[in-house]
């Protein structure tokens, strides 16, 4: 086999296993020429994770790659499924205002065809779908979907509608949520899109502002990250 040659590498950061351990694997990270991260939240949301987040922020800023890496978030929750409420926050969006370039999926382990045959009905509450203009997620079964429907979207409606049709064998109703991971990714892409022009032009703040469904200590958490990073490299001198 060819060896490649200056081939560019990502190195992993388990964020949800704490502040030492992070510092020491980004240290062998950095020693060894990489500057692109992949922060693994391990389920957690983005949000949960601030305090671990700015110290992290903190390290690179050491390191003088606050401004220069790329950071890239896995198996970030867009947070806890509330079966009484049909909209819940989106929790994993807002990795891009708090600095991560790309937003990866949750990787979840895959269920047996036998086992997602015998889930009950009840679960349809858990498929929902992202509306880009106010940052919630959508309950698909038991909510009237045309009403945030996004007219960019090349997701026909009716098949979201229909997203639940499959049936097992035994005639059971299951869930597949293919379609509706599709349509999220596709409406995030576009969200991404819009995030660079507004970050670009510093209308951040304003810009979350505007988007309803996020909790309060969220958007403030948005707009005190700066500042935050500065606080912590100041205690670290001033210890």
């Amino acid at each position: 086999m060819r060896a490649v040659i200056n081939k560019p590498l990502m190195g992993i950061i388990p964020i949800r296993l704490g502040p030492l351990i992070v510092e020491d694997a980004l240290d062998v990270l950095v020693n060894n020429g990489i500057s692109a991260f992949c922060i693994d939240f391990g389920g957690s949301t983005i949000t949960s994770k601030y305090p671990d987040l700015i110290e992290f922020y903190k390290l690179l800023k050491d390191y003088g790659l606050l401004e220069s890496s790329l950071m890239y978030s896995i198996n970030a929750s867009y947070g806890r499924i509330s079966h009484k409420r049909a909209i819940i926050e989106a929790k994993d969006i807002v990795s891009f205002e708090y600095g991560f370039d790309v937003l990866g999926r949750a990787q979840t382990a895959s269920i047996p065809q036998k086992v997602r045959e015998n889930i009950s009905s009840s679960l349809d509450k858990k498929l929902r779908i992202f509306n880009k203009s106010d940052y919630g997620y959508y309950r698909v079964i038991g909510y009237d979907i045309s009403s945030v429907y996004p007219s960019d979207s090349n997701i026909p409606l009716d098949d979201l509608f229909n997203v639940q049709q499959r049936e097992s064998k035994s005639g059971i109703p299951y869930l597949d949520s293919s379609l509706s991971s599709v349509f999220n990714m596709e409406q995030q892409g576009l969200e991404a899109l819009s995030l660079r022009r507004v970050i670009q032009d510093e209308e951040t703040e304003q810009y979350v502002k505007g988007k309803k469904h996020l909790d309060k200590k969220d958007k403030q958490q948005i707009f005190s990250i700066h500042h935050d990073i500065k606080i912590k490299q100041h205690d670290l001198y001033t210890f």
